[in-house]
């Protein structure tokens, strides 16, 4: 009878196991995270929705005055804490025809930061420090601020990042996919 009851109980355990991990991938494929392959540099372009942003060229400096750009940013964070390091990998995207077409690609290092103080209720202030690699502005360095979504169902982080290169700089606004409130990278 014992042997009957372990044998019962292990097929239970295992049929649990299988409806857990059935349970995880069906979570995994739902929660927003979109494979898109490897980029720049060979690294992963995929992120969870609160970690993707696509954003425009919205001005530019040097070499870059009067560019225009689209483009698809997925911030790879480890860690816990105030400070993390953090991977950013830049996608370029389809200008639509638009002259003076900037199409950024590459990979940025750095830091991903909280900021303290305002007001909860708009969402966690974070900045981004780093440099890498982007094409075509070559070595570069990147600093920029964003805020994290606030007391709403569903809303949208911002993010506004400088990419400076040694022949100009370029801004860029982005925004998030639809996040949870209080959702912040």
């Amino acid at each position: 009878m014992a042997r009957r009851t372990r044998k019962h109980a292990a097929l239970a355990l295992a049929g649990c196991l299988g409806l857990v991990g059935g349970a995880c991938n069906a979570t995994a494929s739902s929660s927003g995270t979109r494979g898109t392959g490897t980029g720049a540099h060979g690294s992963s372009q995929s992120a969870p929705n609160r970690d993707t942003f696509v954003g425009k060229v919205v001005s530019g400096t040097g070499a870059y005055a009067g560019d225009f750009g689209r483009l698809r940013i997925y911030l790879h964070s480890r860690g816990s804490g105030r400070t993390r390091p953090v991977k950013v990998v830049l996608q370029a995207r389809p200008c639509k025809g638009r002259a003076h077409c900037l199409r950024l690609a590459g990979t940025l290092k750095g830091d991903l930061a909280k900021r303290s103080g305002g007001n909860p209720d708009t969402g966690r202030g974070f900045s981004l420090a780093g440099h890498g690699r982007v094409a075509p502005l070559g070595k570069t360095t990147a600093n920029g601020r964003g805020q994290g979504s606030g007391f709403i169902a569903r809303g949208h982080e911002t993010l506004s990042v400088v990419l400076t290169g040694p022949s100009g700089s370029v801004t860029i606004h982005a925004l998030s996919k639809a996040v949870r409130g209080f959702t912040s990278p």
